[in-house]
């Protein structure tokens, strides 16, 4: 599944609380034109859920999770604030 740092889910709960999102109302990760995107969305039932704070933050379809299982999602400083980056874990083979 993928990793999801501290900084990052503080980083989408605030995003929720920008967007006014109900408490059953979370980001959602997409693939849209070779992209990854997050969208606000309701958990389905088979979703993989990440919670921050007593809320879901981020939800993932089993596809979506399996997929970016190699992935880690931090939080970076960009000038208008706090952004999200995907990165890929570093090999543990050495």
């Amino acid at each position: 599944m993928l990793n999801v740092t501290e900084a990052a889910r503080e980083c989408l709960r605030t995003r929720l609380h920008k967007a006014n999102a109900e408490l059953t109302t979370a980001l959602r990760f997409q693939r849209r034109k070779n992209r990854w995107t997050l969208q606000l969305d309701s958990k389905r039932p088979d979703d993989t859920c990440v919670m921050h704070k007593g809320r879901n933050v981020l939800l993932m379809s089993a596809e979506v999770a399996e997929a970016m299982e190699s992935l880690t999602l931090d939080a970076k400083n960009i000038k208008a604030g706090t952004g999200l980056k995907l990165r890929r874990n570093k090999s543990s083979c050495g």
